[in-house]
């Protein structure tokens, strides 16, 4: 029931009584006490999962954290179960005396960061990457014989490459958790795997591959991620896989990532461009909805990526 803006608080009564018990017997004033103590879901959650238990071996830690992040799978926005996930491990990091690295302040890892790897400048895009000027990493040249430069992918493809680099690279989370949270996947089973990632990422950072494999397996969700490496659609895509450089699969998933989301803006484009022609058939609008479907059919031009 969770969505943004809109959550449940608890007042709590005191023991064996009700709030006609209350009013009739301390009056008005005490039920409003108790209303404004009312206590956050994220508040009984934590009590819920802490107050029985000892948590003095790695194995009941672990339970703790499995039991949470089960509470939290059950979130049904992905914004808020994110918000709940980097919340709650806030509060796992603290009660087992700080011994996690410690979350950003403020949720996610920002976009628009600054990038030592890639000259320190900082890596911005269209729709959603930050304003100004767009930064890639340089184009080499395994990159430019990949599948993603041959424009041979399409939409689920790039999807589905751009999952296959996280589940293989996890450690892009730390700095592309919220781009990653943000773009639009439109095939349900690659955005199921993608959302369970960024949580799976919020609770568990910094994550290993086969940390998150593991996880990805208790939540159902290994046969998914199995299709992605199984298939033969990426191997022409280096970066992608286990054994390249990080430097190589940062590259590569960030030009899918702007390839990604240049290919969404044009098509919102050409569907606004439709309309205008529909609503007026005039040679302007013609011309701007011819204009925008040339330049998507060659958004993926074989003439490397960027």
């Amino acid at each position: 029931m969770l969505k943004p803006g809109h959550s449940l608080r608890f007042a709590l009564l005191p023991e064996g009584k009700d709030p006609d018990d209350l009013v009739r017997e301390e009056g008005g004033d005490a039920m409003r006490e108790i209303l404004a103590k009312a206590r956050p879901l994220s508040d009984m959650l934590w009590e819920k999962e802490t107050s029985t238990g000892a948590w003095d071996t790695p194995e009941r830690r672990a339970k703790l954290e499995a039991d949470l992040e089960a509470a939290v799978a059950a979130i049904g926005d992905p914004k808020v179960r994110g918000h709940y996930a980097q919340a709650l491990r806030e509060r796992v990091s603290k009660f087992f005396g700080g011994g996690r690295s410690a979350p950003r302040q403020g949720g996610f890892p920002r976009s628009g960061f600054r990038n030592e790897r890639f000259g320190n400048k900082p890596f911005k895009g269209r729709g959603g990457f930050g304003r100004g000027e767009t930064y890639m990493p340089p184009v080499t040249p395994e990159l430019r014989r990949s599948a993603l430069a041959s424009g041979s992918l399409g939409e689920q493809g790039r999807e589905g490459l751009m999952l296959l680099t996280l589940l293989n690279h996890p450690e892009l989370l730390e700095n592309y958790a919220e781009d990653i949270s943000r773009i639009q996947i439109k095939t349900p089973a690659l955005d199921r795997l993608r959302n369970e990632i960024i949580d799976i990422a919020a609770l568990h950072a910094p994550l290993e591959r086969e940390a998150l494999k593991g996880h990805l397996l208790s939540r159902d969700l290994a046969e998914i991620a199995r299709r992605l490496e199984a298939g033969s659609a990426f191997r022409s895509d280096p970066f992608a896989w286990p054994d390249a450089a990080p430097e190589e699969a940062e590259a590569g998933f960030l030009h899918t990532l702007a390839r990604h989301r240049r290919a969404i803006v044009l098509e919102a484009e050409l569907k606004a461009a439709e309309r205008a022609l529909a609503e007026e058939m005039t040679e302007e609008n013609y011309a701007r909805f011819r204009a925008i479907q040339e330049q998507l059919e060659r958004s993926d031009a074989a003439d490397g990526p960027g």
